[in-house]
């Protein structure tokens, strides 16, 4: 699966949903507009295995799919970090 089908970009006003597929499994995160960028809301490590049991123990990967899968998409010459609750790009 390529960034192209993993995930869907929706934008309502100054923020929206990103959402990353895998098979027939969802996770959806909001995100909005910042001073310096956007920010992407994510579960801490605490709640992700709660929130998403299909993708337990992957967070991490699962969030650097979305960063690189919004990067290549939307932000190409944007840098991100993935902090403990948020993916902040930065333009």
């Amino acid at each position: 699966m390529s960034f192209l089908d993993e995930l869907e970009i929706e934008q309502t006003g100054r923020g929206g949903s990103i959402t990353y597929k895998e098979e027939d499994k969802r996770a959806v995160f909001g995100w909005e507009f910042s001073m310096g960028g956007v920010t992407i809301f994510v579960p801490t490590l605490e709640q992700w295995d709660r929130e998403y049991p299909w993708a337990a123990g992957r967070r991490a990967e699962v969030l650097l799919r979305v960063a690189e899968g919004v990067k290549w998409r939307k932000a190409p010459t944007a840098t991100y970090e993935i902090d403990d609750d948020a993916i902040e790009f930065h333009f």
